[in-house]
C-alpha cells in the first residue's frame, strides 16, 4: 500500500471545489456502518457502480449490496489523494483503501475510480462510478 499516513486531497485545478468536496464526503460515507442509504442516495436513480468487476445498476440494487458490505468488515477507510479531471464532471480518483475485517486480518491496497457526475435537483450524483484495487 503507498503511504501510511493520511494525505490532503490534491486536485487537478480545473476540478471545482464542489466535486472534490463531492468525492470526500463520498468516500467517508462509504466508511461509516450503517450508512447505506446515504451511499446509495450519492448515485443518480439509474447510476451504475461497478467495484472490483462487479456491476450494480440503479440505487435500489446498490442499497442491497451496500446492506451487505459490512457482514465481514468491521472498519474500512478509504484515503483519496489525487484527482484527475477527465472531462467537465467526470474525475479520476487515486487512493488508498483499508479494511479490518472480523477475524482480526487487515488487508490495503491502492486504489483507482472513475467517478461521472450530473446535477439531480441541485446536488451532485454519481451517473456512474467504477473502482478497482490495483494489487
Amino acid at each position: 500500500m503507498a503511504g501510511q499516513s493520511p494525505r490532503a486531497l490534491e486536485s487537478d485545478p480545473s476540478i471545482p471545489s464542489a466535486v472534490s468536496s463531492f468525492v470526500t464526503n463520498f468516500y467517508s460515507i462509504g466508511d461509516t456502518p450503517h450508512a447505506n442509504t446515504e451511499y446509495s442516495s450519492c448515485f443518480t436513480p439509474q447510476g451504475v457502480a461497478i467495484v472490483m468487476g462487479k456491476e450494480r445498476k440503479g440505487q435500489e440494487e446498490i442499497l442491497a449490496w451496500r446492506q451487505t458490505a459490512w457482514d465481514f468488515v468491521v472498519k474500512r477507510s478509504h484515503v483519496p489523494f489525487k484527482l484527475y479531471a477527465k472531462g467537465p464532471r467526470e474525475v479520476c480518483v487515486f487512493g488508498e483503501v483499508k479494511m479490518w475485517f472480523k477475524d482480526g486480518t487487515t488487508d490495503g491496497d491502492d486504489f483507482v475510480a472513475f467517478m461521472e457526475l450530473e446535477e439531480v435537483d441541485g446536488q451532485l450524483k454519481m451517473k456512474r462510478y467504477e473502482a478497482r484495487g490495483l494489487k
